[in-house]
């Protein structure tokens, strides 16, 4: 379980707790105000037990009849007098009258309130009020006997208690059809209860004084638990991540011992007792169990050429002389052979500086040290070779920053043989100056990399001021992680460069000759778009001239005339200007999206196109601006397009389309421009992009889609394809997404 749900599990229970303490206590808050209520419910009942009694004597006596000056006879009640043979009068006092006589003195003397009630009451003065009401309603519906309640402020408790008929209410009541067994009314009691709502109210407040003690006790309480919890799972998280760095740092050496193909050795100077780990042994060829861990194992194997110098080094080391051991020797191999061994550690101290421990790693370095020897073996057959190959090189000292040089450098820069020089005036003195600040970079760059790296510089041999052209290549010699000396070859490609240069030229020569070629088609297109408008604007000079003649000159036609001869003068104006966009050199790539280029190219061939009863069909998917020579991929549209049109000329003589589609895929945009002519020839498609290949006879000069083929794949960085799809020849051009 983590801490965050531990602290939560611990919130929870506290709050259960005080749900549950709350729950007893206003249970027990409860029992003592139902006793309380049970207590005032039971004298009201006894006062209506009284009340019956009351009634129940006078009843056993049919009523009785009082001689009084102050109570007058009931006129409600039937024989409500008598006369004694005295002549004095004696009222009649039934059970009913009676309890009413006892209520109003009670009600004029004291706290308490009595009365007797009935729905039906023949006395109009026993007529219910609102709370009697409800009760006796209540009693005829529900057949209950009793109904109670206390007032809103629980000063006063009203009790209603049933009275049903017997033999002796028929006396009075004999009209109302009442009969036995029915409830007739009932007596209500109503007595003083400031006790109970004193107790009431003092217990609601020991209870909510109770209930906010419980809740500031427990905060105090969960407090204490949840810096408990934190705590102890912050000691935990500390002893895990104690654990876990252990874990690490240990993991991490036993990484970086087995990586770095190095045996361990720990030496206790005090026991003089050493520790060899497996690979240590395994490096001489040794399982664990083979070589004893004893010094005098190390002392046995050593080459006794090396010893002297070795334990000396240590020495050194135990003396504080050297802040760390390191030492080359050899090893004897299990099978016979030297292993040359470089050895590295530290000595440690105790409080009183005295040596007592020594920790470190041999490193196997045999092949270093063979090639180290081979290299002064094979120097003689490495300078032939320069000889053979025309390669020369030189050797950069790290540390001095001193350059030693083959006799086919000091050739090449015109260097005499006891010539020296550093690096920094090999830069000034050979280096062209524009190229200096790349090389010095790229050079510096290898070095903190410690990786290898090709340049092509110019450079200019001693006292001689031609430019000449440099191909290097640098490796770096690397000893335990550093790099001791850089070593490069360089060749003169002085005679690529010019060549290359000059097949440029060629390229660029025939990229013209193609323009040139397509001058003349271009020159047809103008003239083919001028016809109408030169048309229209002749017919319009002669309409003017014929009404001079007639001296029939209208200002409104002359107007109308003017304007139709400026109208197609502006749009010859406008195609001379598209032409002379197509001839416009491009030195400059620009950002433009295929759509633009195909609008340029329309704008030279619509009309041609749509003279020729040629529909085009465009559609652009990605919209997407690509930076190139605009210039140049108008051109090779106007070929692809060119050579689309007289193919559909020469084979369709209906339904002439030229299809443009342009979308994405992968990382690429694909650009597609096809024809419904029938496709080529499938023995001539491999050759539709060679050099002066045509297939128009003497009309063609078979460059258009060469060039279209340099110019996509060389000058724009593309690829440019051609096949057979869906009835006809379909070119497609690929360029690259990340050059958008």
């Amino acid at each position: 379980m983590n801490k965050t749900k531990a602290i939560l599990l611990t919130i929870f229970f506290i709050i259960l707790g005080n749900i549950i303490t709350f729950y007893f206590i206003d249970k027990s808050a409860s029992s003592q105000i139902n006793i309380s209520k049970k207590m005032v419910l039971n004298e009201s009942r006894a006062h209506f037990k009284d009340t019956i009694h009351i009634k129940e004597w006078n009843a056993q006596f049919n009523a009785v009849y009082v001689q009084s000056d102050t109570i007058r006879p009931n006129k409600y009640l039937v024989n409500n007098h008598i006369f004694t043979q005295n002549n004095k009068l004696l009222i009649k006092i039934n059970h009913a009258w009676m309890t009413k006589q006892i209520s109003e003195i009670s009600n004029k003397q004291g706290d308490y309130y009595y009365k007797l009630t009935s729905l039906k009451p023949i006395n109009p003065d026993n007529a219910p009020d609102k709370l009697e009401k409800v009760a006796l309603k209540k009693f005829e519906k529900e057949k209950i006997n009793e109904y109670y309640t206390f007032s809103k402020n629980l000063k006063r408790f009203t009790y209603v208690g049933a009275l049903k008929v017997d033999t002796n209410c028929m006396a009075c009541h004999y009209q109302q059809n009442y009969k036995i067994g029915d409830y007739i009314g009932g007596v209500r009691i109503t007595i003083p209860t400031s006790d109970y709502k004193n107790f009431y109210e003092s217990l609601q407040n020991e209870v909510g004084i109770t209930k906010i003690v419980i809740v500031l006790l427990s905060i105090p309480v969960l407090l204490i638990l949840i810096w408990f919890i934190n705590n102890i799972y912050t000691r935990q998280d500390l002893i895990q991540e104690m654990a876990k760095k252990q874990d690490d740092l240990y993991q991490r050496y036993k990484l970086a011992v087995d990586g770095s193909n190095s045996g361990l050795w720990d030496w206790d100077l005090v026991k003089n007792k050493v520790y060899f780990s497996k690979e240590w042994k395994a490096m001489l060829g040794y399982k664990p169990n083979e070589l004893l861990n004893d010094i005098k194992t190390w002392e046995e194997l050593i080459n006794p050429e090396d010893k002297e110098n070795a334990v000396c080094d240590i020495q050194n080391n135990h003396n504080k002389v050297t802040k760390y051991y390191e030492n080359t020797h050899r090893l004897r191999h299990k099978d016979g052979h030297w292993v040359w061994i470089l050895d590295r550690g530290k000595t440690f101290f105790n409080k009183e500086d005295k040596p007592v421990r020594m920790l470190g790693f041999h490193t196997d370095i045999t092949q270093q040290k063979e090639l180290e020897m081979s290299l002064s073996n094979s120097q003689q057959t490495l300078l032939k070779a320069e000889k053979i190959s025309n390669l020369a090189h030189w050797n950069l000292n790290i540390s001095t920053m001193e350059i030693t040089v083959s006799e086919n450098t000091r050739r090449l820069f015109g260097l005499k043989e006891n010539a020296k020089f550093g690096m920094k005036e090999l830069f000034n003195t050979f280096v062209y100056k524009e190229d200096r600040e790349e090389v010095s970079s790229k050079l510096t760059n290898s070095v903190r990399e410690k990786s290898s790296y090709t340049i092509e510089y110019r450079f200019k041999k001693y006292n001689e001021n031609d430019i000449r052209y440099m191909h290097c290549n640098v490796e770096h010699e690397i000893v335990s992680g550093k790099i001791v000396n850089t070593i490069g070859t360089i060749q003169d490609i002085t005679k690529e460069v010019y060549l290359k240069q000059e097949l440029q030229d060629k390229e660029e020569l025939m990229i013209a000759q193609s323009r040139h070629a397509a001058m003349g088609e271009m020159i047809s297109m103008i003239a083919h778009q001028w016809r109408q408008p030169i048309a229209v604007v002749a017919m319009g000079a002669n309409n003017i001239l014929a009404d001079i003649e007639l001296d029939s000159v209208n200002n409104d036609s002359l107007k109308e005339n003017l304007d139709e001869i400026i109208s197609q003068t502006e749009y010859l104006s406008q195609t001379i200007d598209d032409f002379k966009n197509f001839f416009k050199p491009n030195k400059e790539k620009d950002l433009v999206t295929v759509k633009s280029v195909f609008d340029e190219t329309f704008k030279v061939m619509g009309k041609m196109l749509e003279n020729n009863n040629i529909t085009v069909l465009q559609e652009y998917k990605s919209q997407n601006e690509i930076y190139t020579y605009s210039k140049e991929l108008l051109q090779v549209f106007i070929n692809i397009i060119k050579n689309a049109k007289e193919a559909l000329i020469e084979k369709r003589q209906k339904d002439r389309i030229i299809k443009i589609n342009e979308f994405i895929d992968n990382d690429q945009i694909i650009l597609q421009i096809s024809d419904n002519a029938g496709g080529i020839d499938e023995d001539i498609l491999n050759k539709i992009f060679d050099p002066y290949f045509t297939t128009k006879d003497e009309l063609g000069t078979g460059l258009g889609l060469y060039m279209s083929k340099i110019i996509i794949e060389k000058h724009l960085n593309g690829q440019l394809t051609v096949s057979n799809k869906d009835g006809g020849a379909c070119f497609e051009i690929k360029f690259s997404a990340k050059d958008i």
